[in-house]
């Protein structure tokens, strides 16, 4: 086999192991310059053909007629004529575009939240795809079925928190309800180690460890963001931030709508960092999942940043699913920094950022792509949820992640952020009638808070305690704060009554 490069112009050749496995040393040593890979993000995968459209949301009660409001990475499931599926995404913007092979296929939008939120028209397409008809188009209507009142908040770390530094943030909050929403996002934060720099747009309103942005109009699926940036403590400031100190942020909306709690909440615990690799990959919700959650959905956030001399044109992320912990179908893209598209094909996701000419400058050189996926629901006490990715630049050997983990426990202890080892546990949790506080230190005040800040409970205990039992006989169902005191120092944790 011959391998004609005498121009330069063959920059990757990209196979399946066994093909390679016969070339790969005479490869390597008449063209040292040839990059090898068998993973080929960018490969012409024989598809000349495509399909393509946008999902409406029907806001004018006409079925669609006049509405422009289209909804973003919306998801679509495509069967092929043999049965077997795949599917793909929306981007932002709400308009889809897949390209296929020559075949017959089927394919439909999938419903969020439940099929009976909402009807669509069609209910799905079928096509046959050939020389003589390369590409159709097809718009889908979404018709709500009944008033569904929710707005989706998730908070991003936009870099690695260092002590001393600044670091930036955003949250993003999208209506996908089906009624125009007006409401305030509320950030809660350890004020005492955390100072706001600035926010965009400016803050309503400033409380001790509560910043608040108000919000009118958020009509459905449309998405709004909030930039702000914090400055970090320094190891030598009281209370000091050092490497490994957790901290621990709430974003949520209010007032609360017609859907279960848990989804208007978004919880980050940040590891403080020495240093990071700007290329890397989150679990936002953090290192442990508590059992009674199993089943519910993990956020994850991948990061990643063009450190080269040129620009990227074209930038992949590969994540493989592990379907021993994942359910794969359950997968949601919530927010990108750049315009997208997503293809899911077995248990591998890719996030596909085509032509964004990412720079190499220092200041605009960053990218990320955040979602969701759910649990599977057997999963057992101490089962470790681990992922990670493969980031592809341009032609780029892949630079590899590192590898989250998130840890099936049954009870959440909370290490305060001076880093003295301050161990607090609560548990049973979720919970039902009480709740049980322990910590290694004598516990000197307690606080049991309502998720819009008030004090459900207090207690005060001279020469502190180790243990304390809180009653929740009385309380509403969902999520509290637990603040716990202990001399100068303090620790915070959630519970879930129910």
């Amino acid at each position: 086999v011959n391998f004609p490069n005498a121009d330069g112009s063959l920059k990757q050749i990209c196979a399946d192991d066994d093909e390679l496995a016969g070339y790969l040393a005479q490869l390597t040593t008449d063209f040292p310059d040839i990059l090898v890979s068998n993973s080929c993000p960018f490969a012409n995968t024989n598809s000349p053909f495509a399909i393509s459209g946008s999902s409406y949301l029907d806001i004018n009660s006409d079925s669609c007629r006049t509405s422009t409001q289209k909804i973003p990475y919306s998801k679509y499931r495509i069967i092929e004529s043999q049965g077997l599926s795949t599917d793909f995404f929306a981007g932002s913007a709400g308009d889809y575009e897949y390209t296929l092979p020559a075949g017959t296929y089927t394919y439909m939008p999938e419903v969020p939240y439940g099929d009976d939120l909402f009807l669509i028209y069609p209910e799905e397409n079928s096509v046959t795809l050939s020389d003589s008809s390369p590409s159709v188009a097809q718009d889908f209507c979404f018709i709500s079925s009944q008033d569904l009142d929710i707005v989706d908040v998730t908070l991003i770390p936009l870099e690695g928190a260092r002590p001393g530094f600044d670091a930036k943030y955003r949250i993003t909050f999208t209506n996908t309800g089906s009624i125009i929403k007006d409401g305030d996002i509320v950030l809660e934060f350890p004020d005492d180690v955390l100072d706001l720099v600035s926010a965009i747009p400016m803050t309503t309103s400033e409380e001790e460890g509560l910043l608040t942005w108000s919000f009118e109009g958020l009509i459905p699926f449309e998405t709004r963001s909030i930039d702000f940036t914090m400055n970090l403590n320094s190891p030598m400031e009281d209370p000091a931030l050092v490497g490994g100190s957790i901290l621990n942020y709430t974003a949520r909306v209010s007032p609360i709508g017609n859907v279960t709690i848990t989804s208007y909440w978004s919880y980050l615990n940040q590891e403080v960092v020495n240093s990071f690799d700007p290329n890397d990959k989150t679990c936002l919700d953090g290192d442990v999942l508590l059992e009674e959650q199993v089943g519910q959905s993990l956020k994850y956030m991948i990061r990643f940043e063009n450190t080269g001399t040129a620009e990227a044109v074209n930038v992949v992320v590969i994540d493989t699913i592990d379907p021993s912990s994942y359910d794969i179908r359950s997968l949601e893209v919530l927010n990108a920094s750049h315009e997208l598209r997503t293809e899911i094909e077995g248990n591998i996701v890719k996030f596909i950022f085509d032509d964004i000419y990412l720079p190499f400058e220092d200041a605009t050189n960053d990218g990320y792509v955040t979602f969701r996926i759910n649990t599977l629901p057997d999963l057992e006490l101490g089962h470790d949820i681990r992922n990670r990715a493969g980031i592809y630049f341009d032609f780029n050997f892949p630079i590899i992640t590192n590898t989250t983990s998130t840890v099936v426990s049954e009870i959440t202890s909370v290490v305060d952020l001076d880093g003295d080892d301050l161990h607090i546990s609560y548990y049973p949790n979720p919970t039902t009638q009480q709740v049980q506080i322990e910590s290694d230190e004598p516990i000197d005040h307690l606080e049991l808070l309502t998720v819009d800040g008030r004090v459900a409970a207090s207690y005060d205990f001279k020469g502190g305690v180790f243990m304390h039992t809180v009653s929740l006989d009385g309380m509403m169902s969902g999520v509290y704060l637990i603040t716990v005191h202990s001399g100068d120092r303090q620790s915070s944790g959630r519970v879930v009554v129910r």
